[in-house]
């Protein structure tokens, strides 16, 4: 019944980040947190939660280290392509010129 599950592509996220200093107030204040990361189209949202990543507690900001924000940015694309909300173009683009902000969670 139904259509075969799209398997969204393997996402490997270390525990380790090898951020030093706060990319928005430049602060040494980093200190490991989990993040949630998000994305929408067509009415459709995807959502992760518990992504490794660093919050500044000196502005509050916080970042995901670039390999694992393109890590999930492919795998939330991947989903939403799965559930016909973009078109499969979008998975040829190159996850280093999409924009994805993590979302305090």
């Amino acid at each position: 019944m139904g259509r075969a599950a799209i398997a969204a592509p393997e996402v490997s996220v270390g525990e380790h980040n090898d951020v030093r200093r706060c990319a928005f107030c430049g602060a040494a204040e980093l200190e490991p947190a989990r993040l949630t990361m998000g994305q929408s189209a067509a009415g459709v949202e995807v959502t992760v939660t518990g992504v490794p990543g660093v919050r500044c507690r000196s502005c509050g900001e916080a970042a995901v280290p670039g390999p694992q924000v393109f890590a999930v940015d492919d795998a939330l694309r991947a989903v939403l392509v799965a559930a016909g909300a973009l078109p499969a173009s979008v998975l040829e683009q190159d996850a280093a010129d999409i924009v994805v902000e993590p979302v305090a969670g």
